[in-house]
């Protein structure tokens, strides 16, 4: 099996998960061994400073690219970290290196969730992991452990926060008076999709489809382009803003939608416009706004596809600008940044 790394080339980008484990197992033991302790901290900065050197070295050949530095992103990064982990675990709790493989295994998965938002496993496997460390009273506790016992609680503490913030969230049964603020139906819409609230609305408000907000969004869009047709001037971060918002923000709470309704309203905005020209603002908004919300929602295989055809998109309209000079209709620019371009 091979991965590929997303900031190299194509061609060069490759590399063999057997190879990568290899060669991170022989940097390790190799690091490890030539790793000298200090005989004497002068204070807890330091000591801080010495662990995250140390934590570096163990990470880096396992979840960094070895050809370009980079760090290793979605199910790659998962990949890896779950090897980092398997390689290290029959070390037991007391051993920093199993720690600190077990730190990089659960923030992985945590920022690697993929369509499902949420995962309980994280969560159960820091807390198991911390009884462990803390029931385990060995006599004989390897001396770089106890060297970095306070760094080791403190990273615990970290991952647990990190995998809480993963956990399902907590629903409560829908109002039996709720509706779509939209359409004011209660029951699933033609397509069946049912009634779905990840605002922060309470009570019975802020229900709807998402059928009835993209076309609400939609109009919102329309209607905004034909005020810009009439002459309304309008910064081109603001014309942005103006665009998305529909998109990504409950208009009755002004929070932004969470989870896999926001990353599937996302597609929805970029299948609405994918049609148009590639200089038409609409688009060119979509298109930014999916590759960000994915990023936002932990999609991180599909964010990065998202902004591989943003850059696509600047790449080609500034060829555009190179050849003609001119700016195409939709595509608002500042006559200081048109005279940067074409430079």
């Amino acid at each position: 099996q091979s991965v590929l790394c997303h900031n190299c080339d194509i061609s060069n980008g490759h590399a063999h998960i057997k190879c990568i484990v290899n060669q991170a197992r022989a940097k390790n033991e190799k690091d490890y061994c030539n790793y000298k302790m200090a005989t004497a901290v002068e204070d807890e900065k330091s000591l801080e400073i010495e662990y995250k050197s140390f934590k570096l070295m163990l990470e880096e050949p396992w979840l960094k690219c070895g050809r370009c530095g980079e760090n290793y992103c979605g199910s790659t990064e998962k990949l890896l970290a779950d090897e980092f982990f398997e390689y290290y675990k029959i070390r037991g709790g007391r051993d920093i290196r199993t720690c600190i493989a077990v730190f990089a295994q659960i923030k992985a998965h945590c920022w690697n969730l993929g369509k499902n938002r949420w995962s309980k496993q994280p969560y159960k496997k820091i807390q198991l992991f911390k009884q462990v460390v803390e029931s385990n009273n060995q006599a004989n506790e390897a001396e770089v452990f106890t060297r970095f016992k306070i760094q080791i609680e403190n990273d615990i503490a970290a991952c647990m926060s990190i995998a809480e913030f993963c956990l399902p969230p907590k629903t409560t049964p829908k109002p039996p008076e709720a509706a779509c603020w939209i359409c004011l139906d209660d029951e699933p819409d033609e397509h069946g999709e049912s009634l779905e609230r990840t605002c922060a609305c309470r009570g019975s408000s802020g229900y709807c489809h998402i059928n009835c907000i993209a076309n609400f969004a939609a109009q919102k869009n329309t209607t905004f382009m034909q005020r810009m047709m009439t002459g309304m001037s309008m910064s081109a971060d603001e014309s942005s803003k103006e665009l998305s918002v529909p998109w990504t923000q409950c208009p009755t709470c002004n929070q932004d939608y969470t989870g896999t309704f926001a990353w599937r309203l996302a597609v929805t905005f970029s299948f609405q416009y994918y049609s148009y020209p590639y200089n038409e603002l609409r688009r060119q908004v979509s298109i930014e706004t999916l590759s960000r919300v994915f990023l936002e929602t932990s999609q991180y295989d599909m964010g990065i596809g998202a902004l591989k055809k943003e850059i696509n998109l600047i790449r080609t309209m500034r060829k555009e600008l190179r050849t003609d000079g001119k700016i195409a209709s939709g595509f608002w620019m500042d006559a200081g940044d048109l005279n940067t371009q074409k430079n």
